[in-house]
């Protein structure tokens, strides 16, 4: 068993009992990926199914959410939070904007995600607000 902490290209020859030998090269990286899931709609009734709009991860490759911002058609700052996880409900959007529920429609979002290798990926995509006023 090896470890890797930088790209590199290993190669090993194996020589048989009658002297013939074999090598064979592998590249071995890091490979950098992630899991999020984000929801295309919600609907904040307070029935306990889809209340918020929050980001659902695999637990393991994301560190945090560094910012997620959503806006209203006009451009219109509707919601921010900073530096939370991800899988918490209540870190992310309640529907409500200035403690009134929302009018329903489509809602622009913006999220900056921080990977666990510390990399930083920029998101951004829209969400359907259901049953708001």
């Amino acid at each position: 068993m090896i470890t890797v902490d930088t790209p590199t290209v290993y190669q090993v020859t194996i020589t048989d009992e009658n002297g013939c030998s074999g090598i064979a090269s592998w590249t071995i990286a890091e490979e950098v990926g992630y899991k999020l899931f984000t929801p295309n709609a919600f609907s904040p009734n307070l029935d306990g199914v889809n209340d918020y709009f929050y980001f659902f991860s695999d637990r393991r490759s994301i560190e945090q959410i560094v910012q997620l911002q959503v806006f209203d058609r006009w451009g219109g700052l509707v919601f921010s939070n900073a530096n939370f996880d991800p899988d918490i409900a209540k870190e992310g959007w309640d529907g409500t904007r200035s403690g009134k529920l929302a009018t329903a429609g489509i809602y622009v979002w913006s999220a900056v995600v921080e990977l666990v290798n510390g990399e930083q990926v920029q998101l951004q995509g829209d969400v359907l607000l259901l049953g708001g006023e």
